[in-house]
């Protein structure tokens, strides 16, 4: 009788386990599952995204998620390692945005969303690696405070501001005036 229920005990213990391995082992066997996004981009970057093509319309192209080493890269035997390391570092994130030109698609400027911690001076600014390789390679970058809605005048305005040309560095002057950008509409991208 004692044997009866050893038996009768093991038997409870080992076939649940054994009925949890198998069933687990059939799990992984089936097809993995995925879930798909209806949207390509995430809700905060979609509101930016709109609010960006409102205020830039169809005179630019505009390209979610670019990898600042799609955009930019070093000059081989240009770099020391301080640099080497400042360009990783601002390689380690892709631009929020970038606006091409429509027609063949050059990036005219990049745009990255700064947090509001960063922004408020509560945290440590975007990094200036990335600020210097922009700067350095000609790129204009556009930071836009993280923001629930974005407002299209504002981000007009830095557009502008960030593909207006500088000043003519000295040494350079020739007697020409540099245009005046007051509008979207009056850019010649060609």
């Amino acid at each position: 009788m004692n044997g009866l229920i050893a038996i009768v005990a093991s038997a409870l213990v080992i076939v649940p386990i054994v009925l949890f391995l198998l069933f687990r082992r059939g799990a992984r066997a089936g097809k993995p599952a995925y879930q798909r996004h209806k949207v390509a981009l995430p809700p905060e970057r979609c509101a930016l995204y709109q609010a960006l093509k409102q205020a830039v319309g169809e005179r630019f192209e505009l390209m979610p998620n670019v990898a600042v080493s799609d955009l930019i890269t070093p000059v081989r035997g240009t770099i020391s390692r301080a640099s080497a390391a400042a360009f990783e570092d601002a390689a380690a994130q892709p631009f929020a945005f970038v606006l091409c030109r429509p027609s063949d698609l050059t990036a005219l400027a990049a745009v990255v969303v700064v947090p509001r911690e960063r922004a408020a001076g509560r945290g440590h600014s975007l990094g200036s690696s990335l600020k210097g390789v922009c700067e350095a390679a000609g790129l204009p970058l556009i930071e836009v405070e993280a923001a629930p809605i974005y407002e299209t005048a504002t981000l007009r305005e830095a557009v502008l501001t960030a593909l207006r040309p500088g000043p003519v560095q000295e040494g350079h002057i020739d007697g020409r005036r540099e245009p005046h950008i007051s509008s979207l509409d009056d850019l010649d991208l060609g």
